[in-house]
């Protein structure tokens, strides 16, 4: 969702336009020929199948250019067999994983389990998805973005509304003690309470920026190693990457669970905008919405267009920026 509220549905095409002679558009690696989740520009098996759930990536939907021939795929055309029930036929999205392992049924070597969320040979062993902070525990993982719980905001759940008891609010949020007036003490009343938060200086200001800076290319990757630092196996324990782009994501998730971060702008002393760079860098041109035509093939280019937009959203939304 985007927009003012969330109030509108993002429609992300897994394809380029099409044409007679190419039907699913020019080679993409979001390319699809079977359910496109537009929400994110990922392909999957989709409804009346036994797995709809099951990815259906790059060339796990399209045959071989030349049959027996070498695994090149023909982009122009599907491979209707990734659907069929006959176990004599290579399958994909009705392929039982028990049969399969035990060698009844054949399947296409070609697919497997790209997208995060999925473990095992068939994507049949569900695992948590990679997100910011994992929610801070307050919210639910769909792929990297977090939904978060009522009472609770931010690119991470991690922002209590006045919903949320103060006992549940994070470490840097909470405050360190109460100070109570002697006249108060006396009396019983709790009016003319104040809260003190300790602070710890310097403090940084993390902007909530929209999910397109963020969250959104998590959500969207299509392959789940990139951009982050870590994935979980098929006991939900965690496995850490040596991606190197990985450690912007620790970054990110660092400051927004750090004892120096503020939620007031006028007390900051730095001020951290959360652009993914290194995810842009590392997706660039892996699906239409994120598309370097416009940019001579550079992905450079196309991360500085980001932050150009993140810095016209600042201006227009914060008023620390331009004082």
């Amino acid at each position: 969702m985007t927009g003012e509220g969330c109030s509108e549905r993002l429609q992300l095409n897994c394809n380029y336009s099409g044409s007679k002679e190419d039907p699913y558009g020019r080679w993409v690696v979001s390319i699809c020929s079977a359910h496109c989740d537009a929400t994110r520009a990922m392909c999957f098996c989709g409804e009346g199948t036994k797995y709809p759930n099951r990815p259906v990536a790059e060339g796990c939907g399209f045959p071989p250019s030349e049959p027996g021939g070498p695994s090149l795929a023909d982009w122009t055309k599907a491979d209707v067999d990734i659907f069929t029930t006959n176990g004599s036929r290579r399958g994909w999205c009705n392929v039982d994983p028990k049969e399969a392992y035990d060698g009844k049924v054949h399947f296409k070597e070609e697919c497997d389990c790209k997208y995060d969320g999925l473990w095992g040979r068939f994507c049949e062993v569900p695992v948590q998805s990679v997100c910011i902070n994992q929610c801070a525990g307050h919210g639910y993982c769909r792929g990297g973005f977090c939904q978060c719980d009522k009472g609770w905001y931010g690119t991470d759940c991690s922002i209590p509304s006045v919903l949320s008891s103060v006992a549940e609010w994070p470490k840097w949020l909470r405050p360190a003690q109460i100070k109570i007036p002697d006249s108060d003490k006396q009396t019983g009343k709790i009016d003319n309470l104040t809260a003190v938060v300790a602070k710890k200086r310097p403090l940084i200001y993390v902007y909530d920026l929209l999910p397109e800076f963020n969250s959104l290319l998590l959500e969207g990757c299509h392959f789940k190693l990139e951009c982050v630092n870590r994935i979980y196996d098929h006991r939900n324990e965690t496995i850490w990457t040596n991606h190197l782009y990985g450690a912007q994501m620790a970054l990110y998730e660092s400051l927004l669970a750090s004892p120096h971060r503020t939620l007031n702008g006028e007390e900051a002393d730095y001020f951290f905008v959360p652009v993914l760079d290194s995810c842009i860098i590392t997706r660039a041109d892996d699906a239409p919405y994120i598309s370097m035509q416009d940019h001579s093939g550079l992905r450079s280019s196309l991360t500085l267009e980001f932050y150009k937009k993140a810095s016209d959203h600042i201006i227009a939304q914060y008023p620390y920026w331009n004082r």
